[in-house]
């Protein structure tokens, strides 16, 4: 529960290539609500940063109630050594919380990526068909 594979892309010069990388999340009683551990230590671009405050925002959306919900949720890129930024991730980073809350496991044998707004919606990136692409192909999807 509160894992799963998402895909990263990354860009050298004229080189954009992709790779995998695990996202977790926990998530228990407590009142410091949704942590962004990247942004904790210092690992977290202006755009990652801000769609995780977005999706805060569709917790709140998700889970509104008369009263104030109490929690303590933890999202994570496992084994990163570099900084992360953009909001490509933040559907992986979405379900990954939603996994923990419910206790319900994400398939293991799939990648994600793509945004998410305030209520939901998921805008899906095209940089996954390069990401997964051989060598041979990329070049086809540079000008698209």
């Amino acid at each position: 529960m509160g894992q799963v594979n998402g895909l990263a892309v990354s860009h050298a010069g004229s080189l954009t290539y992709g790779f995998p990388t695990r996202i977790t999340a926990t998530i228990g009683p407590g009142t410091a609500g949704a942590i962004n551990i990247e942004h904790e230590a210092d690992l977290s671009g202006a755009i990652h940063t801000k769609g995780f405050y977005i999706l805060g925002g569709l917790l709140r959306f998700l889970l509104r109630s008369s009263h104030p919900l109490a929690f303590s949720a933890s999202n994570a890129f496992e084994q990163s050594c570099g900084g992360i930024d953009g909001d490509s991730a933040s559907g992986a980073e979405m379900c990954c919380l939603l996994s923990a809350l419910t206790d319900v496991p994400l398939r293991q044998d799939l990648a994600m990526t793509g945004a998410i707004d305030q209520v939901g919606h998921v805008q899906a990136r095209d940089y996954w068909r390069m990401a997964v692409a051989s060598p041979a192909d990329r070049s086809r999807f540079v000008d698209e």
